[in-house]
This record gives C-alpha cells, structure tokens and sequence, in this order.
C-alpha cells in the first residue's frame, strides 16, 4: 500500500478547511454549526453502522485487542489524571487534561484509511473500529462523565441524575447503546439502508477533515503553553508507542496490529473539546489540545502507517 496516497488526502482536505478559514469564505459560526451537525448526526449513523458488522465469532478472535485497547485507555486516562493532580491543578482541569489524552478522532482518521481497503478486509477492519468507539464512548459515559461531577464537588443523587440524563442525550452514546442492542439481539439494517450507510463513510470523514481543518487557529503556534503540548505529545506519540509496546507481549496479527497502531495514533476528539466546554474550567486549552494534535498527528501519520506495516 502506498503510505502517500493515504496520508496526501487527508492533509489536502485538512489543508481545504484551513483556508476556507483564513480567506474568510467560511465564518468561525458555519465551523461551529458544522462540527455541532457531525457530532449530532452523521458520526452517530456511522458508528451504530459499525456496530452492526460485529459478529460474536469476531469478538472471540479480538481478546488480546481489546485487552491492549481497553488498557492502553485506562492508562493514559487515569495516568494523566493522576499526572496532573501531582503538578497541583485542580481536580476539574486534571479530569479535563485527561479526557483530551484520552480521546481518540478515529471516524475522521482511522475511518477513512480502513474504508479504503478492499471490501474482502472491511468485514475485519469495520469491528475493530466499532469496537473501538464502543470502548472510548463507554468510558467517556461511565467515567469521565462523573469525575466532572466529582471535582465540581456536587455529587449527589440529583447531580447523578443529571449527569445520566446528560450523558444519554448525548447522539454517540445513543448510537453505541442502540447498536449495541442490534447486536446483541442479532439484528441487522435492510440492505438498502446498509448500503448508504456504508456509502456515507467517505463523504463524513472529507467533511469532518474540512471541518477540522476550519476549527485550526494558526495563532494557536505563537501560544506555546507547555501544559497543551505535554497532553499533545501524550496523546500524539506517548499512547501508540504504548501500544506497540504492549503488542510485543499480547502478539496481535497484521490486520489488527495495523489497526491498533492507527487508531491509537490518531489526535484528541470533538468529544472531549464539547464536554470542556460544558464543564471545564480550561476548554480553550483542551480546543488547542484538539487542534493541536490534529496538526501532529497529521505530520506523523505516514510513519506511524508505515510502522505498523513493518512490524
């Protein structure tokens, strides 16, 4: 596979949305309307998609992935929590911090390079990625949710409450629950509606590389804060590196072993910028986390594929 001709759409695109930015053709208000439409309406479609193409016998071959999924996860998330509280930040920009390590953009960059594969691989590639969400969305419902809660000091049963009822309007968490529930009653979509489904992958990920692309603040370089670029490289280098290293214990085989390395490569998520900005005391700084790793991730991107061919 040539790594160029994955890695050269991606920053064309990325690069689209940037200018659309700086030209003015786009106003800071269409961004914001945009990422707010994806995050609402097609990346939920797409993930409870995803959902759909798990079979029980794939779940059997795939223990040593989630193993390192879910721990690599569990890792960066309760490791920069406790990272953070030792420099002295507060518990609710330490949960913040966390949560931007945490996040992983797989639909806008793992998405498009797995549906460029041949359809005979999609059937691997598909389950791995929902997989995937379902394991960050869980976490981000089960655990991120309520540690926002604990640091504001407020918890009790009517902020418990509160945060369910959050937490469940949420459309990806949504999304995970009611293709969770189509798998496991063994359900299916009609065959019209899977095959826009599947159709759709490409036109979402070009959209939300634009939209991406529009959300990069170019004075976000001339601010070097040394906290954002801690959680940037975290995030960016710190966790796929986790991962590989974790692979030469729990030996994966090459589709999956790709797989793990691109996912856990991939920048920070909308999700955690939409939930600072709902609770946290530092959202701007988890918006440049956000933007930042993009921008990393982007430059680094053709290695990491390259090295996960290579092991």
């Amino acid at each position: 596979m040539d790594v160029m001709l994955l890695f050269i759409p991606i920053l064309t695109t990325f690069a689209f949305g940037f200018l659309c930015r700086v030209t003015g053709y786009f106003s800071q208000d269409v961004c914001e309307r945009l990422i707010e439409y994806l995050m609402k309406v097609p990346i939920p479609i797409a993930i409870f998609y995803a959902l759909t193409k798990i079979e029980l016998s794939t779940l059997s071959s795939m223990h040593h992935f989630i193993f390192i999924y879910v721990l690599v996860k569990f890792a960066f998330l309760g490791g920069g929590f406790l990272f953070f509280r030792m420099l002295r930040f507060s518990c609710n920009m330490s949960v913040s911090y966390a949560s931007a390590i945490f996040s992983t953009n797989t639909v806008f960059f793992a998405l498009p390079i797995f549906l460029s594969m041949p359809v005979s691989t999609q059937g691997i590639y598909m389950p791995v990625f929902a997989i995937g969400i379902a394991i960050h969305i869980g976490l981000f419902a089960l655990v991120i949710m309520p540690m926002y809660q604990i640091g504001s000091g407020v918890l009790t049963m009517a902020s418990v409450k509160r945060v369910v009822v959050d937490t469940l309007q949420i459309p990806l968490v949504l999304a995970v629950i009611i293709g969770t529930l189509f798998f496991l009653f063994g359900l299916s979509p009609a065959t019209q509606v899977e095959h826009m489904l599947a159709s759709s992958g490409a036109i979402l990920s070009s959209t939300g590389l634009v939209a991406l692309g529009m959300c990069m603040d170019y004075r976000f370089f001339t601010r070097f804060n040394p906290v954002v670029w801690s959680a940037i490289i975290a995030k960016s280098v710190l966790m796929p590196l986790a991962a590989i290293g974790l692979m030469q214990w729990f030996p994966l085989d090459a589709q999956h072993t790709f797989a793990m390395v691109i996912m856990t490569a991939c920048p920070a998520t909308g999700l955690s910028a939409m939930a600072a900005k709902q609770y946290s005391d530092v959202s701007d700084h988890i918006i440049d986390i956000m933007v930042g790793s993009t921008v990393v991730s982007i430059l680094t991107f053709p290695y990491w594929i390259s090295l996960a061919h290579w092991i």
